[in-house]
């Protein structure tokens, strides 16, 4: 029922009251109309906030081609593949580096192959001075085609993202280069620092 229906009855109600009963009538009708605006007023601030709010949520967001998503979200994939295996090997050479003992030097090494006890169990799950070069040159060789993923991906993606990356490729490299004592909690920092913000820019991407 609207505020004249209800004007209306009222009046007729009172219509018996002659002159007295048309005051009160202008009375209620004035009444009526500033509690229909007040409540209008509130109903429009309400309104207005929830519209606020809901600019403000896309705002947040960012809008993307689906042709520029397949594109950035491709390279996303090529880096985590060199870096899973890159992290992997790093973690590997931690290990053993860690332990020394499981190093088995190449004189060591002959001296097992000049008595033929390279079955000696003293040798097993042991790695040989080779092995561990080899890892090492893995390293390196991982390391450099994680830079020339980030030379091609420069123009492709934002740039805060793309210094994700070069600050985790940077880590890896540091460590390789250092010859005594080693950081690895530095890689694990910039691989959960780049993991937690690409997935939070993922989060606030709207494709179109």
């Amino acid at each position: 029922m609207s505020p004249d229906d209800v004007l209306k009855i009222v009046a007729s109600i009172i219509a018996g009251f002659g002159g007295f009963g048309a005051l009160i009538v202008l009375v209620i009708k004035f009444s009526v109309n500033m509690i229909a605006n007040r409540l209008a007023e509130k109903y429009s601030l309400k309104m207005n906030k929830e519209l606020e709010k809901y600019k403000v949520t896309l705002e947040s967001k960012r809008h993307i081609s689906k042709a520029l998503f397949d594109r950035e979200f491709e390279i996303y994939v090529s880096f985590n593949k060199v870096l899973a295996d890159l992290y992997n090997d790093i973690l590997i050479l931690e290990g053993i580096k860690n332990s020394p003992n499981q190093i088995i030097t190449n004189k060591e090494l002959m001296m097992y192959i000049e008595h033929s006890s390279l079955n000696d169990n003293r040798i097993e799950g042991k790695f040989t001075e080779q092995q561990v070069q080899g890892l090492e040159e893995k390293i390196s060789n991982k390391i450099f085609e994680f830079r020339n993923l980030l030379a091609y991906s420069g123009t492709f993606i934002p740039h805060e993202n793309w210094k994700l990356y070069q600050e985790l490729c940077n880590e890896c490299h540091t460590y390789m280069l250092t010859e005594e004592t080693k950081d690895i909690n530095r890689i694990k920092l910039a691989m959960g620092k780049m993991q937690i913000e690409i997935r939070n820019y993922l989060d606030q991407l709207i494709i179109e």
